[in-house]
């Protein structure tokens, strides 16, 4: 006995109407996933890293000589670092072609090798200058503000696909030194501030021989809140005896 199967095949326009579906959502799902934004915030991870890296090398570097690297003494205007990688003093790369600042003092000591821009070649010497203003640039720049001597640092690559620009100090939406009028400096430290290390959120410990902040008691030891206040929930105890101390700040939220 034969049995005839009623089976129905898809049609050529279903077919179509199908492959366009999965086109459809396969865009939705691209737009809303952003993978070239998410590439570009994990870019931002590893400048921040590397912004803060050189940041703490260069703080503690004047606390140890009383002085900042040599070719950072009179940079009042955010320039690119040259990309001197792990060489120090003494290197053949020349970083006066462009302008750039040499800070290959920090090498080894407060640094294994000056921090590159994720986007900027790693070998020397560069093809990549897209990312960096010149043959031989980092894609860093660094200044020390003539009004406060603090360390300005920024990455100016970090403003990709509209994320905000990476920075350590005041800077303007033009990528210049500002002076932040609302910043209340009061009194300040009655006494020398010996080191500083700052936590991944942006607070600042500082210790020193100092016994008063804005005229209050603090025994060598304070942690200062984003706009200077300071922080009332760090306990200090008594304080320190030895103020010549090296702060270091790991991954764990210790010191």
């Amino acid at each position: 006995m034969n049995h005839k199967l009623n089976t129905k095949a898809f049609t050529l326009l279903e077919m179509l109407l199908v492959i366009a579906i999965i086109a459809i959502l396969a865009g939705i799902v691209i737009v809303a996933i952003n993978p070239g934004r998410q590439l570009a915030q994990a870019r931002n991870a590893q400048r921040w890293s590397d912004i803060r890296s050189l940041h703490s090398a260069v703080q503690q570097f004047y606390i140890d000589n009383k002085e900042w690297p040599a070719d950072l003494e009179t940079v009042t205007s955010l320039t690119e670092i040259c990309n001197t990688g792990t060489a120090t003093s003494g290197h053949s790369i020349d970083c006066t072609i462009d302008s750039l600042i040499d800070l290959s003092e920090l090498v080894p000591e407060y640094l294994p090798a000056i921090p590159t821009d994720p986007q900027v070649t790693a070998s020397l010497p560069f093809v990549n200058t897209v990312y960096a203003q010149s043959a031989t640039g980092t894609g860093y720049e660094i200044a020390i503000d003539p009004n406060t001597q603090m360390v300005m640092l920024t990455a100016p690559n970090s403003t990709e696909y509209d994320l905000p620009l990476i920075k350590i100090g005041v800077i303007d939406s033009n990528n210049t030194i500002a002076i932040d009028e609302t910043f209340p400096a009061g009194s300040g430290f009655n006494a020398g501030v010996t080191s500083i290390a700052q936590q991944s959120d942006g607070k600042l410990i500082v210790a020193g021989s100092f016994t008063e902040y804005n005229g209050e008691a603090a025994a060598g030891i304070i942690r200062l809140n984003l706009d200077g206040t300071r922080d009332t929930s760090f306990i200090t105890g008594t304080g320190l005896i030895l103020h010549h101390l090296k702060l270091q700040y790991n991954q764990m939220g210790k010191y």
